[in-house]
């Protein structure tokens, strides 16, 4: 017969490291939510834009960061 303070230890053990998991979860995914926002925001300055990515490069027409849309 199992003991019933063991099942009720190993639970509450499961129970701690499950909400440990969750906890470092969410704030992995509020950390990479705030690096997106930032990436995305730097990618507006062009000095910045350059360093990161060299699609502008391959564009047919170059980007122009004073264009409006009509």
């Amino acid at each position: 017969m199992i003991n019933v303070k063991n099942r009720t230890d190993s639970a509450d053990w499961t129970d701690r490291r499950l909400r440990q998991a969750e906890r470092w979860l969410v704030k992995a995914a509020a950390l990479l939510a705030i690096l997106l926002v930032v990436a995305q925001i730097a990618l507006h300055i062009p000095t910045v834009r350059h360093l990161l990515t060299n699609t502008d490069e391959w564009e047919g027409i170059p980007y122009d960061s004073s264009f409006t849309a009509r």
